[in-house]
């Protein structure tokens, strides 16, 4: 994961309260250890904040690292011209050289207007204090260039307050605010942000939340007063799933023309390209990707109610899990309408009770699935695979199985169904053979995945051999000033570690491209082994990779990390002679 956790949390604590706050992890139980140092009022304040994360974290199915989404990015060029007024609108709040000049017009000018000062507290956000922009003013305004005021109701009179004391606008105000997460990476002071905010004449309100602060600015301000969320960046981490794929865009400092995406959806079986998420946006439409329970149907009938129109058919995405995981059980929520479905279904079985129902993500199981679908379309007319949702029956470790090996389709009832006289057996119908036959199909499939699934392990472990072998080397130098060298040689860890795990990801997704390849030829020949083949592809891989070509960029990059506290002159005296010879070779 990228960067301290909770370094942004013990900053502001120690910054606002003086309150020292120390965090120790254990990977091996998944515990931590919180210990405060304050007054009892501040430390019970502490212990809501990490109780309010915890909260977000019980409704999280993956933990995501926030450089984990998709990287900004241009359209294609065939279509950018149809959209150079929203690359406009872009580079307004992401170019970090735009001009003071520039900016007032966008505050003062004939055509400002409360979009445009939006625009400019959000490049404060994001160029000077290197937040990361998300959510629906990026959908309402700079894509879909959307604005709507309440009817018959001035702009003095838009504010209301909640039980909470947080300020509310109507519903009907479109945009409605500015949504930004805290960087990770960097010290992020609330009153320096708003003292840059009043260098240009933009008044603000602070609330502050366990989990974010919640601003009013241009209260009383003739173009209308407009909120921002700044969500601290530890919670941000447990937003892994996104509601709509027309909701998912984010902007970032210096990608003055580009887009990019919070949580990638591009590895879907059916991939929402930025493209498509654009186009969607023009045309008011937009696609639900995760289960529609009560706060989402809200959702939902609040874009309709603004003219937009729900396609294709509900997901429930989760996103791809980190290297060192195989599958995720998710909760599927009590007030959607596919478990009150089977609830129903359920009741149909003498004693059936549903005590919880779980959703598993697993992406190699999940491939292999998708080429099986695929494989039978081609061979149906329309190329419609009729594709059936179907209950299974099972029970003890065969119902754990199914979370790493999927369905265990070697067993079946001959004469049983799904219904009230049979106890839930399932029945496989058709020709004896053909039973025979899917089996066999199923069995080398089960095969083929635990020899890709072994490559990624073995793989692993190399790597991680040598990422430890370099990681040793660095610690056992001892430089003559070591004031200069621990930043030096943190920064140099974390970002070693990092790409380690860029290049396991790398890996992992290459043995799914490969085990896709595979499966074709794996249903149509009986006898083919792919192990030497894995193999060999493996240590091609592994060949072609090698860290030591990027060992010079990461010292350098560490390197102008600590310039910010040291001055280059020292660096360049502690650093001499004394790590040119660190290599490792993946």
């Amino acid at each position: 994961m990228s960067g301290d956790l909770f370094g942004p949390l013990r900053w502001r604590w120690k910054s606002e309260q003086q309150v020292k706050i120390q965090t120790k992890m254990y990977q091996h139980n998944g515990t931590i250890d919180l210990t405060v140092e304050g007054i009892d009022s501040q430390n019970q304040a502490v212990y809501q904040e990490f109780m309010s994360f915890l909260s977000w974290l019980r409704n999280c199915a993956v933990f995501r690292d926030l450089d984990s989404g998709v990287s900004p990015r241009a359209l294609k060029p065939e279509i950018r011209d149809q959209y150079l007024d929203m690359e406009a609108k872009i580079g307004n709040i992401t170019d970090p050289d735009r001009t003071s000049v520039d900016i007032w017009k966008s505050l003062k000018g004939p055509n400002a207007s409360r979009e445009t000062r939006m625009e400019v507290v959000a490049c404060i956000a994001v160029c000077q204090f290197y937040c990361r922009l998300e959510g629906g003013f990026i959908r309402d305004w700079v894509v879909g260039n959307y604005f709507s005021r309440p009817s018959n109701l001035p702009s003095n009179q838009w504010i209301q307050y909640s039980t909470t004391s947080i300020p509310i606008l109507p519903k009907d105000l479109v945009p409605a605010d500015l949504d930004c997460i805290l960087p990770y990476s960097k010290i992020f002071d609330i009153e320096a942000f708003i003292d840059a905010l009043y260098g240009y004449g933009i008044v603000a309100r602070v609330f502050r939340q366990d989990w974010r602060y919640v601003l009013l600015i241009d209260e009383n301000t003739k173009t209308g007063p407009f909120m921002m969320d700044l969500i601290e960046p530890h919670i941000a981490q447990t937003h892994d799933r996104t509601d709509f794929d027309v909701s998912n865009l984010t902007l970032e400092r210096r990608y003055t023309k580009d887009l990019g995406m919070r949580v990638d959806i591009t590895r879907l079986s059916d991939p929402i390209q930025l493209e498509t998420i654009v186009d969607n946006i023009r045309n008011k439409k937009f696609q639900v990707l995760r289960p529609i329970d009560k706060t989402v149907t809200k959702r939902i009938e609040k874009m309709k109610s603004r003219g937009w129109t729900q396609i294709g058919t509900p997901l429930s995405f989760i996103p791809d899990l980190p290297s060192t995981y195989n599958a995720v059980l998710m909760l599927y929520p009590p007030t959607t309408v596919l478990y009150q479905n089977l609830v129903t279904q359920m009741k149909k079985i003498p004693g059936g009770h549903v005590i919880s129902i779980e959703q598993i993500r697993n992406s190699n199981i999940e491939a292999l699935y998708e080429n099986m679908k695929e494989t039978i379309a081609k061979e149906c007319p329309g190329k419609n695979p009729n594709e059936r949702e179907l209950f299974h029956g099972t029970h003890g470790d065969a119902m754990k199985g199914i979370i790493n090996r999927g369905f265990d389709d070697r067993y079946f009832s001959p004469d049983g169904s799904w219904d009230d006289e049979n106890n839930g057996k399932i029945t496989l119908k058709g020709f004896s053979i053909h039973h025979q036959e899917l089996k066999k199909i199923f069995e080398r499939w089960q095969k083929l995945i635990q020899q890709i699934q072994s490559a990624e392990e073995y793989y692993n472990q190399r790597t991680n051999k040598n990422i430890q072998f370099l990681l040793r080397t660095i610690h056992r130098l001892h430089p003559k000033n070591p004031t200069y060298w621990k930043p030096y040689c943190n920064s140099l860890v974390k970002l070693i570690n990092q790409k380690y795990d860029n290049y396991v990801q790398k890996f992992k997704n290459r043995t799914n491209d490969k085990l896709k390849s595979l499966l074709d030829i794996c249903i149509q020949n009986q006898t083919q082994d792919f192990r030497k083949d894995i193999i060999d592809c493996t240590n091609d891989y592994m060949k072609a990779e090698t860290f030591s070509d990027d060992v010079e960029l990461l010292k350098t990059t560490a390197l102008n990390d600590c310039i910010s506290i040291t001055t280059f002159n020292d660096i360049l005296s502690l650093l001499s002679g004394k790590i040119t010879s660190i290599q490792c070779v993946v």
